[in-house]
């Protein structure tokens, strides 16, 4: 998974591996609330499958590759807050309903360009300590050094999965470096290296 922020990549230099299928592995345990604005994408018969962020009480950010399957439509899906350990009881967790999906418009599958969405949900999710927005950078914010990526998922390279919500630090670097050191993902696959882009 490639995200870009601002003219910068995330990538992770410790226990994290990255996965040519986009998914993280390794990571820390987050506590309650630590990360309020993330959410989770689940079926309806229950299974999560994505992640995304709270950027406002009907809107949820995420990436365009996790709604691409025909099982994927808003009918089909819900989004759940306020919970860090999925599947454990928490007065606080929220499943709210689809309305619907926009993809961006030049999103391609075959290469991740454009790999963002947004999710409209079906009614506002009650904002509290463990469900809150995240905040959003101005244009033009210059990033450096690192960031926080969160969310659920492999414990360890095609090990188990988790319930409860991971997070890492991520080493920043600009896109000339990332663009130099990863010219297709054909050559990540052969890498096999123990950094990230997030």
């Amino acid at each position: 998974m490639v995200v870009s922020i601002g003219n910068s990549y995330a990538f992770l230099e410790f226990p994290i591996l990255f996965e040519i299928d986009g998914r993280v592995v390794g990571g820390m345990d987050a506590n309650l609330g630590q990360f309020p604005y993330q959410v989770a994408l689940a079926r309806k018969s229950g299974s999560a499958f994505c992640g995304g962020s709270l950027i406002t009480s009907m809107l949820v950010l995420t990436a365009a590759h996790c709604l691409r399957r025909p099982d994927k439509q808003p009918n089909q899906i819900v989004v759940i807050s306020g919970n860090h350990k999925l599947g454990s009881p928490n007065p606080d967790e929220q499943i709210v309903d689809v309305s619907s999906i926009i993809v961006h418009e030049d999103y391609n599958y075959r290469n991740y360009l454009n790999d963002i969405a947004i999710i409209l949900l079906a009614k506002e999710i009650t904002l509290n300590t463990n469900t809150n927005t995240i905040s959003l950078p101005t244009e033009g914010t210059q990033f450096q050094n690192s960031a926080i990526v969160s969310g659920w998922g492999y414990q360890a390279y095609r090990g188990t999965s988790t319930n409860i919500l991971q997070y890492a630090k991520v080493e920043l670097l600009n896109q000339q470096v990332c663009r130099r050191t990863y010219e297709s993902r054909r050559r990540m696959d052969q890498i096999k290296i123990r950094k990230f882009w997030a």
